[in-house]
């Protein structure tokens, strides 16, 4: 009994280290936008006008419910783009990477909803950097990294990764999907991208051309060249490698890994080992 539940700590501890590796930002979003990465990468809680925010119940205790102000219809959100709810954090995406959060949208607002987006460092930053739901779709989720002027749609090697959320057991609407995009820069000019929903491996793009990043990552959509992102989001991780499928599925089952509980199993572990020892 001991045996097999030292084996189970091992195993549980060995996989929260390896999925913790280069976390740079976790925002569990229960009540506050603050960083438990250890790396005080907090984020800022931006309130515009014609959004709306509130905390709701999320996958793991809280998470962040973003809407507009009443009024706000589709017609008015997407030709404005401006003044919507987003949380702002100062950082840079790096050349390998991962992003992961849990989204749910209940019902249909508008159309190109921003997941996540960055300030931009292209001839159209608005463009650069991006996940979000093509509505008119309808509900196809997509990713990018270059800025628009390089074929996403027609090339099948340099596009967009993307993914028909209607193919979703159950559909997508009113339901949490676990979101996780992972790329590594190849060379000065390529990088490769995958997209994972709920854990599996959807899409990847082997060949997509490299844009830098602009220095100021947002939740929800924060370039004004975007409009926002609407419903609830909970859980962001953004790590500094390119996870791998059974990482990124690690922390779909297990959720990001907080250096508190890395700290947790090890001690058990070790709490175990000694036990087994003195008997």
């Amino acid at each position: 009994m001991w045996r097999n539940l030292l084996a189970l700590v091992c195993l549980l501890t060995i996989a929260s280290v390896a999925s913790a590796a280069g976390l740079e930002v976790h925002l569990p979003l229960d009540g506050n936008v603050n960083d438990y990465s250890g790396n005080g990468n907090n984020g800022v809680l931006v309130d515009g006008a014609a959004g709306t925010n509130a905390w709701t119940t999320g996958v793991v205790n809280q998470g962040l419910d973003i809407g507009l102000t009443a009024g706000n219809n589709e017609a008015n959100a997407e030709a404005t783009k401006t003044n919507g709810d987003y949380v702002s954090i100062d950082y840079t995406l790096t050349d390998a990477g991962t992003i992961s959060l849990w989204y749910q949208k209940s019902d249909f607002d508008y159309n190109y909803e921003a997941v996540w987006d960055n300030s931009g460092t292209s001839s159209n930053p608005g463009d650069n950097w991006e996940c979000w739901i093509d509505q008119w779709g309808p509900g196809h989720l997509y990713a990018r990294a270059p800025d628009g002027s390089d074929g996403r749609w027609s090339d099948e090697v340099n596009r967009a990764v993307q993914t028909d959320l209607n193919n979703r057991a159950g559909g997508y609407l009113g339901e949490w999907l676990h979101i996780a995009v992972t790329w590594n820069k190849l060379d000065a000019t390529t990088m490769e991208m995958n997209m994972y929903l709920d854990g599996v491996l959807v899409d990847t793009s082997p060949a997509m051309t490299w844009q830098a990043p602009g220095d100021t990552f947002y939740l929800g959509g924060g370039h004004d060249d975007n409009t926002y992102g609407i419903g609830a989001f909970d859980e962001l991780g953004i790590w500094s490698r390119e996870l791998t499928a059974a990482q990124v599925q690690n922390v779909y089952a297990n959720g990001v890994p907080e250096p508190s509980t890395i700290v947790l199993l090890l001690i058990g572990a070790v709490t175990i080992l000694l036990h087994r020892r003195n008997r």
